[in-house]
């Protein structure tokens, strides 16, 4: 029994102390995901006409190669590297451009991406090949551009979840860079540059706008610098060629968070081993007592929500750490039997030589042979390559309040109009299924989409929302706590001082009288 107390009082001490340490740079980061999680929702909100259009009566969609070949025909030069078809006829389709490369630049430019999702460094004339980018991932990702020429991976405006190109990696800033089939600005397939997305009216053709541009853009561009570096930007080579001091900083308070949320959890255990066996012990840290007073409402928003968000918080912070630390991402990696991120280092399959002059089939056929192949309604991305000897990677996923945002993957051969095989966990299958792969694998597939909260569509969006709010108010209710304990001590010792010195006060009186 007393050494059980004597668990719960370091504990206890573990918690405080951390939670202290750690609380405003832990709020801020927490504060900054709760903003981040509704970011496009909240772009689809303030600018409703670039994403959602009025739907006419028996008027069918344009077909996809009408509208490449408008808007090829429209912007000279440019070519249509990746399309986005949402599920819903509401929708405007999203069409990424590239555009050749500045001369001088050897075909390519800085941070350039060849066809089939090739990408090439070329900040050496070589033109060597430093670190391939795949097209296509299992994975749903936040695609748009950030202005200057970087791709950033937060979500494409105007695209449903899950059906963007993806990004991935991460600059000093707190942006992320382009990952799997993702044409990056200033880059593109077949050395092509500067890239540009178009939000098309899929009805009438018309342009309703860009990808980039929305009021709320700015806003969450910077809390994505706030929830990853701090908007502390001083680089760290020595931990990696992206490392900042934020960083670095935001990773340790996390590792924090995670110790003060398994300490916090034993905390709200019964107080005595023998309490374990009665349900009078455990009921308070189920209950919320709103009518108990303004501190016994923020004890059990600190306790009881603690407890009930113990799972989301733990997903959020243990998700968070692969982006913080190479070393936390493979020893993960190699527990899960699945890599991490390993769709940004993943190539779409090659395809086998056709005689010169060969045509392509139409992005409009290959949608129509990957609707036999996997019937049923779906957001669908399709990367193009822009050479004859890459796959054209499609994917198509369901969407709603409880669908699965995690994409399933096919590769093309848009030569012959036939499916590519590929070893997908021990078995050569045509389509690359998210239900097919062992739990460690899934778990490493979604590590992406738990963390961004959409990994169940709407309904996790709301769940993780929540858990991000109420730990903001965690170390903010936790040091409040901290303060009125004190002070109620500080209270106690000063009577307990006036009664003694009231009492050796009146002993002194007594003598003198004597």
């Amino acid at each position: 029994m007393k050494n059980f107390q004597t668990i719960r009082r370091v504990f206890y001490e573990i918690h405080l102390w951390l939670g202290i340490v750690s609380g405003i740079i832990v709020f801020l980061v927490c504060l900054s995901g709760a903003a981040l999680v509704f970011r496009e929702e909240v772009a689809h909100f303030l600018e409703p006409k670039k994403y959602y259009v009025d739907v006419p009566a028996n008027t069918p969609r344009i077909p996809i190669d009408e509208l490449l070949a408008k808007l090829e025909s429209e912007n000279p030069g440019m070519k249509a590297a990746s399309v986005t078809i949402p599920e819903k006829a509401n929708r405007t389709i999203s069409i990424m451009f590239s555009q050749p490369a500045p001369q001088g630049s050897g075909g390519f430019g800085r941070g350039e991406q060849r066809e089939g999702g090739q990408r090439e460094q070329s900040g050496e004339r070589s033109q060597r090949q430093r670190g391939p980018n795949a097209q296509g991932s299992g994975s749903s990702e936040r695609g748009g551009q950030r202005e200057g020429g970087e791709q950033r991976g937060e979500r494409r405006e105007g695209q449903e979840r899950g059906s963007r190109p993806r990004g991935e990696g991460q600059d000093a800033r707190g942006e992320r860079t382009p990952r799997e089939g993702a044409p990056r600005q200033g880059s593109g397939p077949g050395g092509f540059g500067r890239g540009k997305m178009f939000l098309v009216n899929p009805y009438t053709a018309e342009v309703v706008g860009e990808g980039m541009g929305s009021p709320a853009d700015s806003f969450f561009r910077s809390m994505m610098g706030l929830h990853r570096t701090l908007w502390i930007s001083y680089r760290l080579p020595n931990l990696g060629p992206r490392a900042t001091l934020g960083g670095l900083i935001v990773g340790i308070a996390t590792i924090v968070f995670v110790v003060i949320v398994l300490s916090g959890l034993v905390l709200w255990l019964p107080r005595t081993w023998k309490s374990f066996a009665k349900w009078r012990a455990w009921k308070p840290g189920f209950k919320v007592r709103f009518r108990k007073g303004f501190w016994a409402l923020t004890y059990d928003i600190h306790n009881t929500a603690g407890f009930y968000l113990l799972i989301p918080t733990l997903i959020l912070a243990l998700t968070g750490l692969c982006w913080s630390f190479g070393w936390y991402r493979n020893a993960a990696s190699y527990v899960l039997g699945d890599q991490i991120f390993k769709q940004r280092m993943q190539r779409p399959e090659k395809i086998e030589p056709v005689e010169n002059g060969t045509q392509p089939l139409s992005v409009g056929k290959m949608i129509e042979r990957q609707n036999k192949l996997t019937p049923g309604a779906g957001d669908m991305s399709i990367s193009i390559p822009g050479d004859n000897e890459t796959a054209m990677v499609i994917q198509k996923g369901r969407t709603g309040f409880f669908a699965l945002s995690i994409k399933d993957k096919t590769q093309w051969d848009r030569y012959r109009g036939t499916v590519i095989p590929v070893e997908h966990f021990g078995k050569t299958v045509e389509v690359e299924r998210f239900v097919d792969k062992p739990l460690g694998a899934k778990i490493a597939t979604a590590v992406r989409t738990l963390h961004f909260g959409d990994v169940t569509g709407t309904s996790s969006k709301i769940v993780f929302f929540i858990a991000c709010l109420f730990a903001t108010s965690f170390p903010v209710t936790g040091v409040a706590l901290w303060i009125k304990k004190l002070r109620r001590r500080y209270i106690k010792r000063r009577k307990e001082r006036e009664a003694k010195n009231a009492i050796e006060n009146e002993k002194s009186s007594e003598v003198v009288e004597k």
